[in-house]
This record gives C-alpha cells, structure tokens and sequence, in this order.
C-alpha cells in the first residue's frame, strides 16, 4: 500500500531551544527535520538533529529537484540572461529575486530565447501603489506575447511556456524599491533527492533501532530497487530497511509497517535491532560503503527510537511533530461529534480525524450534512461556545464554481424562540478561512458542516492547530 502524500505542518525548530522540556518519548536517538533550510545556506549539507546528531547530504546540486524544496525554475542558470545594474539593481538565488531599484521598463531577468519556462508559482512582496511588475510570455506553439500584470503582494501562477524571451519586467516605474519575487516549492520543508546520486548518511553506529517515523513523499522510480533508508545491509538478520522495487506498489521493508495519514512508522515487534554500520537515506549501499539503488522523493521529517512504540506513543510523537506537543487540542474535536457521513456509506466516503474530515465522495441519497456536532435529530439546546480558530479547505477548486458559488458552509442552528442572527460561514474556493468564535450570546446549540451539492471529488475540511486554543467542542462523545 502505497503511504499519503501531502504536505502538512512543521515542528517549529524555536521548540527545542532555551530550556523547553524535549517533549519527544525518551527512547529517541534523533529526529531531523529540514523545514527553514535553503539551498543557498552555507550549511546546507549538514542537518542536526534535536540531539545533535548529524546527517550529511552528498552529491545535491542545490537546485531545482536536487535539494530543498524541489523548484521548478533556476534563476542561477545560464538559462536566464540577467540585466543587473543596467535595467534594474538586484541579486538573485536560484530560486529567488530581490530588487531594489529600477533602472528600464525592459525585462531585467528573461529566459534565452531558445528556452521555455515550466510552470510554477511565485509570491511576491514589497509592491506599493504606482509600482508594478509583469511577468511577460508566448505560450507553446502559440503565436503572440502575453503579460501577467502584478500589481500587489500575493502569490501568482505562472504557465508553462514556449521557447522566447520569457520573464520579468517593471511597467512605468524607475527609481528605489524593495520587492522580493520568490518560487513557491512544490514540497515545502522537504529536501528531495533527485534518484540519481543525492543521498543523505547519519555516521552514528552502536544505538538500537525500534521504531522509526518517516514522512516523505515518492516523486519518481527508477527501475529495480529505491531505497527510502538502509542499515545493516549484509547482516540479513538484522538489516532495518525500506524501499521499493519499480513502482509505488511493491514497498518492500525488514520492519512491521503502519500509516498514521502523511507518517509511515516501522517497528519491530520483539526486539529492537542494532545499528552496525551507517544509515544511509535515499539510497542503498555496497559492502565497500559505495552509495547505489538511489530512490527520487521528498523528505520531509524522521525520526528513530531505540523502544518500540505502541501504537498510542507513535501517535503521540507524531502529534509532536506537527504541532509541537503530544496532546494537541483543537477548537472542534471531530472525534466528538455526534455525526459523520462518512461513517455511513449509503451517505459518504472518505475519513474523519480529530481535526480532519475528508469526504472522497458522496451518494445520491446524501443529504448534505457532512458532519454535526450534536444530535442531528435535536431541534434546541443549551447554547454552545466555541473559540475562534482557521479553517482549511482543500479541493473545491477541482469543481470550477463560480467565485460567488457557496457549497462548503459552516452552519450554527439557533436555539427557538431567542432572538440572534444567522449564524453561517460559506466557502466557495480553497484556502485558509478565519471563523469567528461563538458565544453565549449567540444562541446557538449545536454546529454542522455542510455541502450544498454532491462530492464526486475529494473535499479536506481540516481546523488547524493554535496553541492558545485549551479547550474543544464537543469536549465528550
């Protein structure tokens, strides 16, 4: 079975700073991370763990699908001609643009004109009013320039593009300024090997292998074996491995193996196993310690204990590394709530977490209450209070609704007979909404999230983690 794939919250690295309590099992050898990291950090090869051990990262190129983030464009490469100092004053990495000045209204960083430009997504910030960029293009096989006006802060979709002069301009404006235009990752906070040659080696040896925690993403196989880590590898008895043989299909592993959503944890069920030699990450390696079966993915987080966990513990340190604390609390608890579609498949498909609902789809005799908080069939009540908190939604823009189409809504039901307003929050296209808190003076009893229409799509409806939040609703079944 194949692990999910998505790319979720980081543990803030400020957490294992000063004198904060390490709030990880004690059993744990290290956990790395690689969120904050750069390609043009000078040490961007060593990643240090929270106990300070250290993986070293070789043969990355530091660019594009070889090191962190995976970009989809090289601004360092000599594919762009750069025009610094005489159409605009500005320095640039391979992934990013900071501009200071504006010299000429020509482009001032452009593609050569035997090359194109893939599709990406930039987010831009420093704009001011009478400032403006355009980001100027021919599409493939299409005749004509065509423009992108960028005339605020905001992140903006670049298309793929034909062989010309494809790339950045000021419009109207000469004189001082500050914008930064940088390249939005397709895996932020992972570092992506490129199948290749790119691995990564911990040197530690002598320390127990339980458990261990991996979140990561298959982006591409190479044919035969793709190795995610190995150790021990000539001492079969005690090898700790996992990879895969072609395809996303054929994981193969020496460990016991169990999905937590987006985190794979691999144990044993007897006896921890001892760590011999070095631990290789995206690849394999010979008897003479010669790294091969290279494996192309992103790596976003791992970690290794010498225990093994129970099932309850692998959450607990997987909670740890989203959201910085074994028990997160949550403004809605949807563990709690009274009614979930998809618990009832002549309603709905999918799956519901604590914090997060996902509906794949739903039938014909659905009725439109993805969820609700109490009793569905209780017409008043108590009046209810619930914390602010934001609210992420993830694949209405799959359905193409107008901008004005709301068919994701959050409703409150009013208690009858006391005056109060309607209380509704309607979404129509994904992002992160801000819902406001419900008070006693609301009179509201009870909460549902809606659809307005049937899901042939999936639809992720997920409340997102804030540390000053102490106290859920529904606090009990």
């Amino acid at each position: 079975m194949a692990i999910s794939i998505g790319i979720g919250n980081y543990i803030r690295s400020s957490l294992y700073r000063g004198t904060k309590k390490n709030p990880f099992h004690p059993s744990l050898v290290d956990y790395w991370n690689f969120a904050g990291k750069k390609n043009s950090d000078t040490d961007r090869a060593i990643i240090k763990g929270i106990k300070g051990n250290i993986l070293n990262a070789y043969n990355f190129g530091w660019s594009l699908g070889s090191g962190y983030g995976l970009y989809k464009e090289n601004y360092n490469s000599a594919k762009y001609r750069k025009f610094k100092g005489s159409r605009a004053v500005f320095t640039n990495t391979d992934n990013s643009i900071h501009i200071t000045e504006s010299l000429d209204s020509s482009p001032f960083i452009e593609t050569q004109n035997t090359q194109s430009a893939k599709a990406y997504s930039i987010k831009v910030t420093g704009l001011k009013p009478g400032i403006a960029l355009e980001y100027r293009y021919v599409l493939p096989d299409v005749e004509g320039l065509r423009t992108i006006t960028i005339v605020e802060d905001g992140v903006y979709n670049l298309p793929q593009t034909g062989n010309s002069f494809n790339g950045f301009r000021f419009t109207g404006y000469l004189g001082a300024c500050n914008i930064t235009i940088k390249q939005i990752p397709e895996y932020e906070g992972a570092i992506v090997t490129d199948g290749v040659d790119d691995y990564l080696k911990l040197g530690k040896v002598g320390y127990k292998i339980g458990t261990v925690i991996v979140k990561y993403v298959p982006i591409k196989f190479n044919v035969g074996w793709n190795t995610v880590f190995d150790n021990n590898r000539y001492d079969t008895p005690n090898r700790n491995y996992l990879g895969y043989s072609s395809t996303i299909e054929n994981r193969g592993t020496t460990m016991f193996v169990s999905e937590y959503g987006d985190y794979l944890a691999l144990y044993y069920k007897a006896t921890p196993k001892q760590a011999d030699d070095s631990l290789y990450i995206g690849s394999s390696y010979t008897e003479a310690f010669v790294a091969k079966e290279f494996f192309s993915m992103a790596l976003f987080e791992m970690a290794i204990y010498s225990e093994i966990l129970t099932d309850e513990e692998i959450q607990k340190e997987i909670d740890v590394m989203q959201y910085g604390t074994p028990n997160p609390v949550f403004a809605l608890n949807f563990d709690n709530f009274a009614y979930k579609a998809v618990d009832y498949p002549d309603f709905a498909t999918g799956k519901v977490t604590t914090n997060k609902i996902v509906v794949d789809s739903t039938t014909e005799t659905f009725n439109g209450a993805i969820a609700v908080a109490m009793n569905p069939e209780a017409d008043t009540g108590d009046p209810i209070e619930v914390p602010a908190y934001k609210l992420k939604i993830s694949g209405m823009d799959a359905y193409n609704m107008p901008e004005d189409f709301y068919f994701i809504a959050v409703l409150g039901a009013n208690i009858s007979g006391k005056p109060t307003q309607q209380w509704v929050q309607q979404f129509s296209k994904d992002g992160i909404y801000n819902i406001p808190a419900i008070t006693l003076e609301d009179n509201i009893y009870n909460i549902s999230i809606a659809a307005m229409i049937g899901l042939d799509k999936p639809i992720e409806i997920e409340v997102l983690y804030d540390k000053n939040i102490t106290k859920s609703f529904p606090e009990n079944k």
